[in-house]
């Protein structure tokens, strides 16, 4: 048995599946805000 009471638990539970998605979507939306940006680079440099 662990030592863990009910509130490291509830407070691991609660924490842990936020803490996942919040990285994964700053992961996302940095991914994809620099494909937005590289491709107005690269029309920008098509335009001139």
């Amino acid at each position: 048995m662990t030592r863990y009471g009910l509130r490291a638990r509830v407070i691991t539970l609660t924490l842990a599946p936020t803490l996942i998605i919040g990285l994964l979507l700053s992961a996302f939306f940095s991914y994809n805000r620099y494909h937005d940006l590289e491709s107005q680079v690269l029309n920008a440099g098509r335009a001139s």
